[in-house]
């Protein structure tokens, strides 16, 4: 199996049809966390992932997305070597699955971020993202390195329980990560799947492969 990444925008799911449409299509486990939602936005996100996962459980011969148990990170009950990441942010959806723990993260762009890099990145992190010489440059590469970050912490399965500043991302030829978390080896990949945001996933093994990248249209629910 190769790992694959999965993203898609939500702006269809605000049509009241295609999102009920798409909400019959959940598990229980999946329309009981959309119900949780109180705004409407918040539950597209939540459908829009859950679609994400849908479509690669499809795309791997399954006929529905296996039972998930919400321990540390999401897992498959019964599918112990298989592995996905979801995350979210503004209209966007990102979904990695893969053979080994995996972890993903998209954000969107905004302003006055470079002082959560000085508080609580890593020194030569924050000096890297400083180096740029544009305010744009500046912006671009704090958001790759965090969602480079929130990747690791997400595919090592600790979470925000991992402080920033207690490994540091180097961003060359090959990303790689300075770390006394695990012993286990990671890889890290970006894309560019729109200029207002950025998005990274990571994988708990050693290659040079990308996962391949899938867009998915909700339109065609």
């Amino acid at each position: 199996m190769t790992s694959t990444v999965y993203f898609a925008d939500i702006a269809p799911l605000s049509d009241a049809e295609l999102f009920e449409k798409g909400y019959a299509l959940m598990s229980s486990q999946r329309k009981d966390r959309i119900d949780r939602y109180f705004f409407k936005e918040d539950k597209q996100l939540s459908l829009g992932v859950g679609l994400l996962l849908r479509q690669a459980c499809l795309d791997l011969g399954y006929s529905r997305v296996p039972d998930i148990l919400y321990e540390k990170k999401p897992v498959f009950k019964d599918e112990k070597d298989l592995h996905f990441n979801l995350s979210h942010s503004g209209t966007k959806v990102l979904c990695v699955i893969s053979d080994v723990p995996c972890g993903c993260d998209i954000e969107g762009h905004k302003k006055d971020c470079l002082e959560i890099a000085h508080r609580f990145f890593f020194e030569g992190e924050y000096d890297e993202i400083m180096s740029k010489e544009t305010e744009e440059e500046k912006q671009k590469c704090f958001y790759r390195m965090w969602t480079l970050k929130e990747s690791f912490m997400k595919a090592t399965g600790l979470g925000f329980s991992l402080p920033l500043n207690k490994f540091s991302i180097h961003i060359g030829k090959e990303i790689t990560v300075k770390q006394n978390v695990s012993k286990k080896d990671y890889s890290f990949f970006t894309y560019e799947i729109d200029s207002e945001y950025s998005c990274a996933c990571c994988l708990e093994k050693k290659t040079d492969v990308a996962p391949d990248l899938k867009e998915v249209h909700f339109e065609t629910l």
